[in-house]
Protein backbone atom coordinates (compact mmCIF):
# COMPACT_ATOMS: atom_id res chain seq x y z
CA UNK A 1 0.00 0.00 0.00
CA UNK A 2 1.39 3.25 -0.94
CA UNK A 3 1.21 6.63 1.24
CA UNK A 4 0.86 9.87 -0.80
CA UNK A 5 2.81 12.39 -0.20
CA UNK A 6 0.97 15.13 2.24
CA UNK A 7 3.17 18.10 1.04
CA UNK A 8 2.20 17.09 -2.35
CA UNK A 9 -1.67 16.12 -1.14
CA UNK A 10 -3.41 19.81 0.13
CA UNK A 11 -6.69 18.14 1.63
CA UNK A 12 -4.31 16.30 3.77
CA UNK A 13 -2.50 19.39 5.02
CA UNK A 14 -5.78 21.60 5.94
CA UNK A 15 -6.67 18.58 8.26
CA UNK A 16 -3.36 18.62 9.98
CA UNK A 17 -4.10 22.30 10.58
CA UNK A 18 -7.51 21.75 11.59
CA UNK A 19 -6.38 19.23 14.52
CA UNK A 20 -3.53 20.88 15.72
CA UNK A 21 -5.57 24.08 15.99
CA UNK A 22 -8.07 22.09 18.01
CA UNK A 23 -5.35 20.55 20.48
CA UNK A 24 -3.93 24.25 20.80
CA UNK A 25 -7.77 25.95 21.74
CA UNK A 26 -8.02 22.83 24.09
CA UNK A 27 -5.25 23.42 25.67
CA UNK A 28 -5.63 27.55 26.33
CA UNK A 29 -9.44 26.70 27.83
CA UNK A 30 -8.38 23.56 30.07
CA UNK A 31 -5.91 26.57 31.67
CA UNK A 32 -8.72 28.82 32.21
CA UNK A 33 -10.79 26.69 33.92
CA UNK A 34 -10.67 25.96 37.90
CA UNK A 35 -9.97 22.01 38.53
CA UNK A 36 -12.46 21.48 40.96
CA UNK A 37 -15.21 23.57 40.07
CA UNK A 38 -14.98 23.33 36.39
CA UNK A 39 -15.52 27.25 36.71
CA UNK A 40 -13.73 30.08 34.93
CA UNK A 41 -11.85 32.43 37.27
CA UNK A 42 -10.27 35.94 36.19
CA UNK A 43 -6.36 35.88 35.68
CA UNK A 44 -5.49 39.35 36.55
CA UNK A 45 -2.74 40.48 34.30
CA UNK A 46 0.47 41.40 35.63
CA UNK A 47 1.10 44.80 35.97
CA UNK A 48 3.19 46.38 33.33
CA UNK A 49 5.32 49.23 33.91
CA UNK A 50 3.34 50.17 36.79
CA UNK A 51 0.50 50.99 34.72
CA UNK A 52 -2.41 48.42 35.82
CA UNK A 53 -1.77 50.15 39.24
CA UNK A 54 -4.37 52.88 40.17
CA UNK A 55 -2.38 55.26 42.45
CA UNK A 56 -4.56 57.19 45.32
CA UNK A 57 -3.43 60.26 46.84
CA UNK A 58 -4.89 61.30 50.01
CA UNK A 59 -4.51 64.54 51.46
CA UNK A 60 -4.81 65.64 55.35
CA UNK A 61 -5.72 68.67 55.99
CA UNK A 62 -4.82 69.83 59.63
CA UNK A 63 -6.80 72.50 61.41
CA UNK A 64 -5.40 74.62 64.28
CA UNK A 65 -8.83 75.71 66.66
CA UNK A 66 -7.46 78.77 68.90
CA UNK A 67 -9.53 79.00 71.98
CA UNK A 68 -9.09 82.66 73.63
CA UNK A 69 -8.82 82.56 76.82
CA UNK A 70 -9.24 85.54 79.41
CA UNK A 71 -6.81 85.85 82.38
CA UNK A 72 -7.90 88.05 85.56
CA UNK A 73 -4.79 90.30 86.51
CA UNK A 74 -4.04 90.30 90.01
CA UNK A 75 -5.54 92.69 91.98
CA UNK A 76 -2.66 95.84 91.98
CA UNK A 77 -1.63 96.99 95.51
CA UNK A 78 -0.80 100.03 96.15
CA UNK A 79 1.77 101.22 98.87
CA UNK A 80 0.72 104.06 101.03
CA UNK A 81 4.31 105.37 102.56
CA UNK A 82 3.54 107.35 105.25
CA UNK A 83 6.44 109.97 106.79
CA UNK A 84 8.31 108.91 109.47
CA UNK A 85 6.45 109.83 112.63
CA UNK A 86 8.56 112.76 114.36
CA UNK A 87 9.16 112.37 118.03
CA UNK A 88 10.00 115.95 118.92
CA UNK A 89 13.53 116.59 120.66
CA UNK A 90 13.19 118.33 124.02
CA UNK A 91 16.00 121.58 123.90
CA UNK A 92 17.24 122.89 126.89
CA UNK A 93 18.24 126.45 127.01
CA UNK A 94 22.00 126.19 128.51
CA UNK A 95 24.15 129.39 129.54
CA UNK A 96 27.05 129.63 127.55
CA UNK A 97 29.78 132.52 128.56
CA UNK A 98 31.17 134.87 126.11
CA UNK A 99 33.41 137.82 126.76
CA UNK A 100 32.55 141.41 126.83
CA UNK A 101 35.42 143.78 128.02
CA UNK A 102 37.35 141.99 131.29
CA UNK A 103 33.70 139.91 132.19
CA UNK A 104 32.05 136.84 131.03
CA UNK A 105 28.35 137.00 130.07
CA UNK A 106 25.53 134.23 130.25
CA UNK A 107 23.59 133.80 126.72
CA UNK A 108 21.43 131.41 126.13
CA UNK A 109 22.07 128.47 123.86
CA UNK A 110 19.30 125.87 122.90
CA UNK A 111 20.64 122.47 123.45
CA UNK A 112 19.30 118.93 122.44
CA UNK A 113 18.54 117.10 125.58
CA UNK A 114 20.22 115.03 127.07
CA UNK A 115 22.73 117.45 128.34
CA UNK A 116 26.35 116.50 127.25
CA UNK A 117 29.47 117.99 128.09
CA UNK A 118 30.44 118.23 124.16
CA UNK A 119 27.35 119.02 123.15
CA UNK A 120 27.87 122.13 124.94
CA UNK A 121 31.67 122.82 124.36
CA UNK A 122 30.13 122.55 120.59
CA UNK A 123 27.57 125.29 120.84
CA UNK A 124 30.68 127.24 122.91
CA UNK A 125 33.11 126.38 119.77
CA UNK A 126 30.22 127.94 117.31
CA UNK A 127 30.80 130.92 118.37
CA UNK A 128 28.52 134.18 119.08
CA UNK A 129 24.78 133.98 118.32
CA UNK A 130 23.90 136.09 115.51
CA UNK A 131 22.15 139.34 116.75
CA UNK A 132 21.99 143.35 117.81
CA UNK A 133 21.50 141.82 121.13
CA UNK A 134 25.07 140.10 121.02
CA UNK A 135 26.89 142.87 119.23
CA UNK A 136 30.15 143.34 121.14
CA UNK A 137 30.81 140.35 122.76
CA UNK A 138 34.12 138.10 121.78
CA UNK A 139 35.11 134.69 122.66
CA UNK A 140 38.70 133.19 122.79
CA UNK A 141 37.74 130.02 121.75
CA UNK A 142 39.21 128.41 118.49
CA UNK A 143 37.36 127.68 115.40
CA UNK A 144 35.87 123.91 115.64
CA UNK A 145 37.78 123.11 112.19
CA UNK A 146 41.12 124.24 113.70
CA UNK A 147 40.80 121.92 117.42
CA UNK A 148 37.90 120.52 118.79
CA UNK A 149 37.91 121.19 122.09
CA UNK A 150 36.30 117.44 123.89
CA UNK A 151 35.43 116.11 127.51
CA UNK A 152 35.83 112.92 129.31
CA UNK A 153 33.73 112.89 132.61
CA UNK A 154 35.81 110.84 135.20
CA UNK A 155 34.67 110.79 138.79
CA UNK A 156 32.67 113.50 138.76
CA UNK A 157 35.82 115.98 136.69
CA UNK A 158 35.60 116.57 133.57
CA UNK A 159 38.83 116.35 131.92
CA UNK A 160 39.07 119.36 129.14
CA UNK A 161 41.53 119.14 125.88
CA UNK A 162 42.37 122.54 125.08
CA UNK A 163 44.99 123.99 121.77
CA UNK A 164 48.56 123.98 122.94
CA UNK A 165 47.93 128.14 122.48
CA UNK A 166 46.23 128.12 125.70
CA UNK A 167 49.24 127.59 127.50
CA UNK A 168 50.82 131.07 125.98
CA UNK A 169 47.84 133.07 126.08
CA UNK A 170 48.68 136.38 128.26
CA UNK A 171 47.16 135.61 131.94
CA UNK A 172 44.34 138.38 131.20
CA UNK A 173 43.33 136.30 127.92
CA UNK A 174 43.80 132.82 129.76
CA UNK A 175 41.60 133.53 132.96
CA UNK A 176 38.91 134.62 130.42
CA UNK A 177 39.54 131.53 128.29
CA UNK A 178 39.61 129.06 130.84
CA UNK A 179 36.45 130.53 132.38
CA UNK A 180 34.93 130.76 129.33
CA UNK A 181 34.90 126.89 129.59
CA UNK A 182 34.43 126.20 133.23
CA UNK A 183 31.18 128.87 133.72
CA UNK A 184 29.42 126.43 130.40
CA UNK A 185 30.36 123.20 132.15
CA UNK A 186 28.03 123.64 134.86
CA UNK A 187 26.24 120.36 134.30
CA UNK A 188 24.96 118.34 136.85
CA UNK A 189 27.49 115.48 136.73
CA UNK A 190 30.13 117.77 136.44
CA UNK A 191 31.91 118.90 139.70
CA UNK A 192 35.40 120.29 138.57
CA UNK A 193 37.95 120.84 135.36
CA UNK A 194 40.63 119.70 134.63
CA UNK A 195 42.68 120.77 131.24
CA UNK A 196 44.78 118.64 129.20
CA UNK A 197 46.84 119.57 126.50
CA UNK A 198 47.78 116.53 124.31
CA UNK A 199 46.71 114.38 127.15
CA UNK A 200 49.14 115.89 129.69
CA UNK A 201 48.12 118.35 132.48
CA UNK A 202 48.04 121.80 132.60
CA UNK A 203 47.62 124.13 134.96
CA UNK A 204 44.40 126.45 134.84
CA UNK A 205 44.84 130.44 134.84
CA UNK A 206 41.91 131.51 137.40
CA UNK A 207 40.17 135.12 137.96
CA UNK A 208 42.80 136.63 140.35
CA UNK A 209 45.48 135.75 137.92
CA UNK A 210 46.85 132.55 139.56
CA UNK A 211 47.79 129.82 137.95
CA UNK A 212 46.71 126.15 139.97
CA UNK A 213 47.07 122.56 138.79
CA UNK A 214 43.94 121.31 140.82
CA UNK A 215 40.22 121.00 139.37
CA UNK A 216 38.89 124.29 139.42
CA UNK A 217 35.20 124.86 139.28
CA UNK A 218 32.45 127.67 139.24
CA UNK A 219 33.74 129.56 142.35
CA UNK A 220 37.05 130.23 140.83
CA UNK A 221 35.98 132.40 137.89
CA UNK A 222 32.79 134.22 140.02
CA UNK A 223 34.38 137.85 139.89
CA UNK A 224 34.58 137.39 136.51
CA UNK A 225 30.83 137.20 136.20
CA UNK A 226 28.89 140.72 136.26
CA UNK A 227 26.38 141.03 139.14
CA UNK A 228 23.00 140.47 138.20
Amino acid sequence: MKFSDPARNPDAMRAKVLIISALAVAAIAGSCAAPDSGKFHEVKAPDVFGLASTSTSTTTTTTTTTIATTTSAPPVTTATTLPPATTAVPVVDVPLFFISGTQLVPVNGPIAAPLLAARVLAKLQAGIPEGDAFAGLTTLMPNVTDFEIKAEIKRGIAEVSVPATFKDLPTSDAKLAFGQIVLSLQLPRIGGVRFLVDNLPIPAIIADGSATGDAVTVEDYQELIPPS
